[in-house]
């Protein structure tokens, strides 16, 4: 299972040249969030951010309506607790009625417990506020997709089928090949990236290992790993290079490695990668 967001659309859309803010089309506002649909929804926050609904046995209508009324700026899926363990994990939830904030591929707590009808207004504001400081201030449509976005290359949408049906391994082994055939295409790249991340965490102990403090350099990749798959690449870019000072040559480069890697994840234009590129570069020369 992977959590740090699918393909970055953007890589298949043209920036506006007139400086208005980036508008995706989506089939709805509001969506039900499961472990196979979550990477689209983390794509979605690098364009407006996202209300994470962790809910247990019915979702809010009053938080539906207060997302509705802001008119595309902001996205809301529904998780359902019980019925999406994994999702759930990956996200630390530690009550079952608990809400999160996505922007740009982030995830960040906002409460846990039942929110007072009366506060959602609020929260929404503060939470598009505060996605307008990280350059994430977009706009949702609701319409027909299937003429929003340019469809994959054929390989790539069997790779993606491929991890849909839990066909992981085969995956990587076509897009490996396909990274070997055009070792330039950026799309590929991006998820070849993604699907190596998700056959080393889709195991693991999310929550376990993100409330441990690793004692060695292996256990620092690892914890590094899953700060990525969740999508949060600020703390796993702050890890590594903390780490790279830390280590020999030869784990250098194995820093490094796992650096670029979420670097093809995040994607060229994500300001956090941008930094962290900075910081490496200095590092390295």
């Amino acid at each position: 299972m992977s959590l740090s967001g699918g393909i970055d659309l953007s890589k298949f859309k043209q920036s506006s040249a007139t400086g208005e803010p980036p508008a995706l089309k989506v089939a709805s506002l509001v969506a039900t969030v499961t472990e196979k649909t979550l990477p689209s929804v983390i794509a979605i926050s690098k364009t407006v951010p996202v209300i994470l609904e962790f809910f247990q046995g019915s979702a809010s209508a009053a938080l539906e309506t207060a997302v509705r009324a802001r008119s595309g700026q902001v996205y809301l899926g529904r998780v359902d607790s019980g019925g999406e363990p994994r999702v759930a994990a990956a996200f630390g939830l530690k009550t079952p009625q608990s809400l999160f904030a996505l922007v740009n591929g982030q995830p960040i707590p906002v409460f846990e417990g039942l929110l007072e009808e009366s506060q959602f207004q609020a929260v929404l504001d503060q939470l598009i506020a505060g996605a307008a400081t990280q350059g994430v201030v977009g706009r949702l449509i609701e319409g027909d997709v299937s003429e929003a976005i340019p469809e994959l290359p054929k390989p790539l949408q069997e790779a993606l089928e491929l991890v849909d049906a839990g066909e992981v391994d085969k995956a990587h082994d076509l897009l490996t090949k396909l990274k070997l055939e055009n070792p330039k295409d950026v799309a590929t790249s991006a998820l070849l990236a993604q699907v190596t991340l998700m056959k080393r965490t889709m195991e693991l102990p999310h929550e376990e290992i993100l409330e441990s403090q690793p004692n060695n350099f292996e256990e620092a990749l690892v914890l590094a790993d899953v700060l990525a798959a969740i999508g949060d690449f600020q703390s796993s870019f702050d890890l590594l290079l903390s780490l790279f000072i830390q280590v020999t040559s030869e784990e250098q480069e194995l820093v490094k490695a796992r650096l670029l890697e979420y670097f093809e994840i995040a994607g060229n234009s994500n300001e956090q990668v941008k930094n962290a590129r900075g910081r490496l570069a200095t590092l390295l020369y």
